[in-house]
């Protein structure tokens, strides 16, 4: 495995593209934004292709700094090139097919889907909703991944935050809810009364493996979910896992994000221990 770390104000549409599909053949090179690093425009394109092989697994490895920033916005013309200037219907329409065009190029550079090691549950590479978002910011009102929620459904795993080894009953139903409502490509800070649990209880095993179960009414799609803590070497480690239903066996979808306690509307750059009390 390979990591290429990223800081750029951006560039050429098309070259960032191209890079990406580069990535993505590869398959091998995970993308980093450290902290204090700059990565926008066709930077961030480039970003998002991040990658990681493993045993019968491929999906994105793309890791941004709490105190990093990380930015989207559409492919544009520079007013200049407008301002002042008449233009032909052909014109108006080779301009409109150029911008057609830019989409379609995104749309299938990305149009590769995650694999688990079953090959069973697969999701795509790029969330469409951020194609979406991206496509109505301008360069000077660029769309940050600056909070909890985006970084969550989006996919772009962060790094350099506070742990968190004993959540409370509140942040472990946060943590269900949000990654409940990411697996579907919804945002989590949006309030519903469909999505609020009414159930959670505490497990402990012999071994010291704390276990958190959450189940939800008969409305939300997953009937349970299942929250493992682990702390090994002052290491913690945390699994969240979702059941169709009370009694199955086999969750049909896994998170290892630790990240998830928080609320979704909280910045990253306050998930520093110092300031994620006040910030």
């Amino acid at each position: 495995m390979f990591s290429l770390c990223l800081n750029s104000p951006g560039g050429h549409y098309e070259e960032g593209l191209a890079i990406a599909r580069y990535l993505l053949d590869d398959g091998r090179i995970a993308t980093i934004v450290e902290a204090g690093a700059e990565c926008y425009s066709a930077c961030a394109l480039i970003f998002m292709a991040g990658s990681a092989l493993g045993y019968r697994t491929v999906g994105p490895s793309r890791w941004l700094n709490i105190n990093g920033k990380l930015g989207f916005h559409s492919a544009f013309y520079k007013r200049e090139f407008f301002t002042g200037k008449q233009f032909t219907g052909d014109q108006i329409l080779k301009y409109f097919r150029e911008g057609q065009e830019t989409a379609r190029l995104a749309l299938k550079t990305f149009d590769r889907l995650t694999y688990n090691r079953q090959f069973s549950k697969v999701k795509p590479w790029v969330r469409t909703s951020l194609f979406m978002e991206m496509w109505v910011h301008e360069a000077d009102t660029l769309l940050m991944i600056d909070n909890v929620d985006k970084a969550g459904r989006w996919g772009i795993d962060i790094f350099g935050h506070a742990k968190i080894s004993t959540p409370t009953s509140e942040q472990v139903q946060t943590a269900c809810t949000s990654e409940a409502r990411w697996y579907i490509d919804l945002s989590a800070s949006v309030d519903s009364l469909d999505w609020k649990p009414f159930k959670h209880t505490v497990h402990q095993d012999e071994q010291g493996a704390i276990s958190h179960r959450v189940d939800f009414g008969l409305h939300y799609p997953p009937q349970r979910c299942v929250l493992y803590i682990r702390q090994s070497n002052g290491a913690v480690e945390v699994s969240t896992q979702f059941y169709a239903n009370a009694d199955a066996n086999t969750p049909y979808v896994t998170s290892n994000r630790d990240w998830s306690f928080f609320s979704p509307r909280m910045l990253l750059r306050c998930l520093t221990p110092k300031s994620a009390r006040g910030c």
